[in-house]
């Protein structure tokens, strides 16, 4: 936020009392803004951009549809994917793999995307248990790419408050089933 002390010294460098009034007022917005999406604003953005293909080696993923959980002091978002695996072994294996990813801001593109994407469990019932830690790993590079392609919120410079939050994000977090966002 704007202490009084800088809010001066930036009065003093404009002229006029309209620049001291934009002053004030985007004072009073930075004192505490944030923006939130819930679980149910993420789940709909996600499946817009449903089926994603992606291939890497000799393994080819298709996530067909999601659910989304927001756990409450994570900085992760969990996702369920219901999922179609491919490799030269084997065809067309369904399951879901719950997987989860952090949330990581993209100052440039100004856009919040999944990173660092783990898988926590795979569930294929065709899936032999002895290629579950190499499927898990290859699946997570996999979805790792996925959705850092894929933006789960994108900051509007249409927005004033989007685009104040765009130069100065402070933090993101998971607070009652909502990531926040706020600088």
């Amino acid at each position: 936020y704007l202490s009084n002390f800088h809010s001066l010294i930036l009065c003093l460098f404009l002229d006029g009392y309209k620049n001291i009034l934009l002053v004030l007022i985007l004072q009073t917005m930075v004192f505490s803004t944030e923006i939130s999406f819930s679980e149910i604003e993420l789940q709909e953005k996600i499946t817009k951009k449903l089926p994603i293909h992606k291939k890497k080696y000799f393994v080819s993923l298709n996530i067909n549809t999601i659910d989304v959980v927001l756990k409450e002091g994570s900085d992760r978002i969990f996702i369920t994917g219901f999922t179609t695996i491919d490799t030269p072994l084997l065809k067309n294996i369904e399951g879901m793999i719950n997987f989860s990813g952090k949330v990581f801001y993209e100052n440039k593109k100004g856009v919040f995307l999944l990173t660092e994407t783990e898988v926590e469990s795979l569930n294929f019932e065709k899936l032999p248990k002895k290629y579950n830690k190499a499927v898990s790993k290859i699946t997570a590079k996999i979805a790792n790419e996925a959705f850092y392609d894929l933006p789960i919120y994108k900051l509007k410079d249409s927005k004033l408050k989007d685009l104040i939050l765009k130069k100065t994000l402070d933090r993101v977090y998971v607070r009652d089933k909502k990531v926040i966002a706020e600088f």
